[in-house]
C-alpha cells in the first residue's frame, strides 16, 4: 500500500516556486489588488498577471515597484486566458464599483 507524503508549509511554498507557475491578479493595479502583487513578489513569485482597468486613472503608481510579466486590460482577459499556461492560480480581486447613493436615489424618485 502505498503512504501519501505530506509537505510542511514551507516544503510546499518550495515546491510551488521552483515549478514554473504564474498567478493572476484580477484587480492586482488597484491598492488592495497591488499589495497582493507586492506580497507574492516578497515570497519570492514574480510570475504575475495583472488584469484590471488603468484607463486615466493613477492606478499605474500602484504596479510601478511591482514584479510582473504583463498587464492587461480587463476586457481582454477572458479572450487570453484559455491561452495561458502554467496557471497556477487566480486571484480575484477585480470589481465593479456601484454607486448605491446615486441607485437609491434614482429608486426613491420613482
Amino acid at each position: 500500500m502505498a503512504t501519501k507524503k505530506t509537505y510542511s508549509a514551507k516544503d510546499s511554498a518550495l515546491r510551488f516556486m521552483e515549478e514554473m507557475i504564474m498567478v493572476i491578479v484580477t484587480g492586482g493595479a488597484g491598492f488592495i489588488g497591488s499589495c497582493i502583487v507586492r506580497t507574492l513578489n516578497d515570497a519570492g513569485i514574480p510570475d504575475i498577471l495583472i488584469v484590471d482597468n488603468i484607463a486615466c486613472t493613477d492606478k499605474w503608481m500602484n504596479i510601478r515597484n511591482k514584479q510582473y510579466i504583463s498587464y492587461i486590460h480587463k476586457s481582454e482577459f477572458l479572450s487570453v486566458l484559455p491561452s495561458l499556461d502554467n496557471v497556477s492560480a487566480i486571484i480575484h480581486m477585480g470589481g465593479v464599483f456601484f454607486n448605491y447613493r446615486k441607485k437609491l436615489r434614482l429608486f426613491m424618485e420613482q
